[in-house]
């Protein structure tokens, strides 16, 4: 996104001060049509990104949470000696651990198969913004050098 915005900028930047600007219309809606497909793709690969991070977010927090049980086995092993019913104290320490258990294991399924397909589609998005991006330079020297050898 930084980089489509950047170039964005230079663009309009430079055609500002580019007298050939008026010249050669067809090369203009080449490089305007470079601006917009650089970015939407930036946008696209900006928004898949946005939901990998999503994604980490809830395997972290659930990694913390299987963690926060670190100490489980302490509490159990002193609540037994003091409880009236150590068999219902297992059995809640079995059931907090089943399901830190379960909850890493679907957070985890789940970032792995969203992972590799969206990281993949990113990468082409990236690809095209970027070759857009050039795209956009080569068609405005190709404008610039028109513009030189016909006047």
């Amino acid at each position: 996104m930084t980089l489509s915005s950047a170039g964005l900028g230079l663009y309009f930047a430079f055609i500002g001060k580019a007298p050939f600007v008026g010249t050669v219309r067809a090369l203009g809606v080449l490089v305007v049509l470079s601006w917009i497909v650089a970015l939407c793709a930036a946008i696209i690969a900006h928004s898949l990104h946005g939901k990998l991070f999503i994604s980490l977010c809830n395997l972290s927090s659930a990694a913390e949470q299987a963690l926060s049980l670190e100490g489980l086995p302490d509490e159990v092993a002193e609540g037994i000696n003091s409880s009236l019913d150590p068999t219902k104290l297992v059995a809640e320490a079995k059931a907090k651990l089943n399901s830190a258990r379960e909850e890493f294991m679907f957070e985890s399924q789940a970032f792995k198969a969203v992972f590799f397909p969206i990281q993949a589609r990113t990468f082409r998005f990236t690809f095209v913004a970027f070759s857009a991006f050039v795209l956009g330079f080569f068609i405005l020297g190709a404008w610039y050098i028109l513009w030189t050898f016909s006047a």
